[in-house]
């Protein structure tokens, strides 16, 4: 993977995670995780994968 590619989409998953996990219909747990399953599903179902 190219440099830009990994730094796009870990800001896209920082965002996601950080600040916005409803907007992909997540919902973190009490200490605030989410399975990693969940997470590329839900990616995946909002063409962002």
């Amino acid at each position: 993977m190219e440099k830009d590619h990994l730094v796009r989409v870990s800001k896209q998953l920082s965002q996601v995670l950080r600040h916005r996990p409803e907007s992909l219909g997540l919902t973190l747990d009490p200490a605030g995780w989410v399975a990693v399953d969940d997470l590329l599903s839900a990616l995946a179902r909002h063409g962002r994968a």
